[in-house]
């Protein structure tokens, strides 16, 4: 009865500390970027490897629709009637980066002011992306916002980052799966188009409470059957 009422106590205390991993979220630290090389610069100190969509592979005018996955990200959510579009017409990195086909403009379109796409991805401590997009009023008029934190860019063209691109990117010590990428509405943020959207998946995707969780498991169940023989 002893070791049974112990067993019970160690699984409400792992129930505990899962939940405590389940809200850690809220209590992340991040930090934002607004410039390529110092991101680039933080993730290359710490060691950390980037997986970065460059849209260079894809066919040209190639949509991805909202629930497609493509290379590492999976394309949640777009504008109604919107799809997402390889482009090689608006500023960019390389050759080709991704904008809008939009009804009336299949082709040729950017994502407007008020856009936002939403990509998910495995358990990752950084994302970063580059936006093509005018001037705006404010300098975090363009964003990336995640469940742990958001950053902001935008604002005079000395805020940008290579040629017209500006630079959003975000470092957590919490690893997230899904980031907004977006520009406030007409009159504050811009028409835009992104590229080189990069991530940094985490090494250790399951948190270490549940490793504590399953050798505390071991342990007691371990124990409860030697007393169980003993008797």
């Amino acid at each position: 009865m002893r070791s049974r009422k112990l067993f019970l106590a160690v699984l409400a205390l792992a129930i505990v500390f899962c939940l405590s991993a389940t809200v850690e979220v809220s209590h992340a630290i991040t930090t934002a970027f607004t410039h390529s090389s110092d991101y680039f610069s933080a993730l290359g100190l710490a060691g950390v490897s980037l997986v970065t969509e460059t849209y260079e592979s894809l066919p040209l005018n190639s949509l991805i629709a909202a629930g497609s996955t493509v290379g590492p990200f999976t394309y949640s959510a777009f504008p109604a009637g919107v799809q997402g579009r390889v482009d090689n017409l608006f500023d960019r990195i390389g050759n080709q980066s991704l904008a809008a086909s939009r009804p009336g403009n299949p082709s040729g379109g950017f994502f407007f002011a008020g856009d936002t796409l939403t990509v998910s991805f495995s358990p990752s401590t950084a994302v970063g992306v580059f936006i093509n997009a005018n001037v705006t009023p404010g300098s975090s008029d363009l964003f990336i916002a995640t469940p742990v934190g958001f950053v902001g860019t935008g604002g005079p063209a000395s805020n940008r980052d290579i040629s017209n691109l500006y630079f959003a990117g975000l470092i957590s010590d919490t690893p997230f799966t899904s980031a907004v990428i977006g520009s406030f509405g007409a009159g504050q943020g811009s028409s835009f188009n992104i590229d080189n959207l990069s991530i940094a998946p985490s090494p250790v995707p399951e948190p270490t409470t549940l490793l504590l969780f399953g050798t505390a498991m071991a342990g007691i169940g371990m124990s409860w059957r030697r007393r169980r023989r003993a008797t």
